[in-house]
């Protein structure tokens, strides 16, 4: 998330230059003006010669402000070796060491330092510039807080964005404290975060502003604080109804909550927006099958199954959807489209629930010989066996095949839960045999 949340405009400091000390020795000061000339003539290259060239004459007898100037102008050298970057570093130091309370050498060191990636000791130059400066700037003190985050240091950014608050607050701009809510999610105390995630959510403009509002809906759903999460995401969809996301969010959240048709109206209005990819039509469609639309689910598994067939999809899956697809034909009402569509499905791939449905069809349509064969098929499945017999052994008997019927019902009879059904059946039979060898007229055919 760090990519979402920080743009810091350092500067180098010698916008800040320090005013030479009034102690500043004679041939010093030469120097120092000689370097300043070549600096304004945009020359600090030479400016650097000048200055190394005295000091390496006075050794430790070097004025701090010598290195204070020589760090500043090998800062201002276009050079992308690091080699200038250490040489300047080591500059400010001895500056410092020299005059622990020059505030600008710190500010310049902190430049330094980050340009250089050590953030941690960048944060710490950031924080002695701050304490050591005559006017507290707000923005160094964050400066030194965003400098610790980055080095992991975080609970010492929270500390430093603690005083930042307190000593600053109405300085305190709305970008900086997203390095505050960076901070507190990296040591876990999101529910701290909060208050601070509302203002950003709720103060930031353009695409920020809905990052930081797709944030603010995360947590809520992630600390389980359930009606405020709703709450927002109702608040989201009303007043910015075209973004997809929002009604995507409020649809997990009604199906979270067992919200079948506040989930389904939601996700109409998410495909209405955009178009749904193929998980969101299967979700749609079994949306629609549990509100008891059928025919509507059976359109968007049709579009499913389109699209999978389409791209090369995997049978067995598509079969799948293709038997949810024909059992919601069935349920509207159109056996003819299940039984094309369970044709088309058994076509691709073995699937029993098709199978199944498509014999169960047959035998209420009275196609008792189409509906035989395909129980049979269906026997073939152990876990279906003992049914699809019993079923079977109906359909043989409503086509007067008394001696098939017979002989289905005892293979039923060996399964547990069809056997009472199966024995009534056979003794129905033999009853009817019995009455026939005694030339006694039947009074009718059995039915299931």
């Amino acid at each position: 998330m760090k990519r979402i949340f920080l743009c810091i405009v350092f500067f180098l400091a010698g916008n800040a230059w320090a005013a030479p000390a009034d102690d500043l020795p004679l041939a010093a000061g030469l120097c120092v003006n000689k370097a300043n000339l070549l600096i304004q003539k945009g020359n600090p290259g030479e400016a650097v010669k000048v200055l190394e060239a005295f000091r390496n004459k006075k050794k430790q007898e070097t004025h701090y402000y010598i290195d204070f100037l020589l760090g500043n102008s090998l800062m201002m050298m276009e050079t992308s070796d690091k080699t200038a970057l250490t040489r300047a570093a080591m500059a400010y130091e001895r500056a410092l060491a020299k005059a622990p309370d020059l505030s600008h050498a710190w500010l310049n060191l902190a430049q330094c330092r980050y340009s250089m990636g050590k953030m941690a000791r960048a944060g710490d130059a950031f924080i002695k510039g701050y304490e050591t400066a005559e006017e507290k700037r707000a923005v160094t003190l964050y400066y030194g807080a965003a400098c610790r985050f980055f080095a992991k240091q975080h609970h010492q950014a929270l500390e430093t964005f603690s005083r930042l608050i307190k000593d600053h607050g109405p300085a305190v701009k709305l970008e900086w404290k997203e390095i505050l809510v960076n901070t507190l999610f990296a040591l876990e105390r999101n529910k701290e975060a909060l208050p601070w995630l509302r203002e950003l959510a709720e103060k930031s403009k353009g695409r920020k502003k809905k990052q930081w509002q797709e944030v603010l809906l995360y947590q809520y759903l992630t600390l389980k604080m359930d009606k405020a999460a709703l709450d927002y995401a109702l608040f989201l969809t009303r007043t910015d109804p075209t973004e997809p996301k929002w009604w995507k969010s409020l649809t997990h959240i009604h199906l979270d909550k067992n919200r079948l048709e506040k989930g389904l109206r939601s996700l109409m209005v998410y495909g209405f927006i955009t178009p749904l990819s193929p998980s969101g039509t299967s979700l749609l469609a079994d949306l629609y099958s549990a509100c008891n639309i059928p025919l509507e689910a059976a359109r968007c598994y049709g579009e499913w199954v389109d699209g999978q067939r389409a791209g090369g999809g995997d049978p067995q899956k598509i079969a799948e959807k293709i038997f949810r697809m024909a059992n919601a034909y069935m349920r509207g009402g159109d056996n003819a489209s299940a039984l094309s569509w369970a044709d088309k499905g058994l076509a691709m791939a073995s699937h029993r629930g098709l199978l199944r449905l498509k014999a169960d069809i047959l035998f209420r349509e009275k196609q008792y010989d189409s509906a035989c064969c395909a129980y049979e098929r269906l026997a073939e499945f152990k876990a279906e066996a003992g049914r699809a017999r019993l079923m079977a052994g109906y359909a043989a008997w409503n086509m007067n095949r008394l001696d098939k019927a017979e002989q289905l019902f005892k293979l039923a009879a060996a399964s547990s839960r069809q056997k009472k059904a199966a024995r009534t059946a056979l003794a129905q039979i033999r009853r009817i045999r019995a009455a026939e060898m005694l030339e006694v007229v039947p009074a009718g055919a059995a039915g299931s």
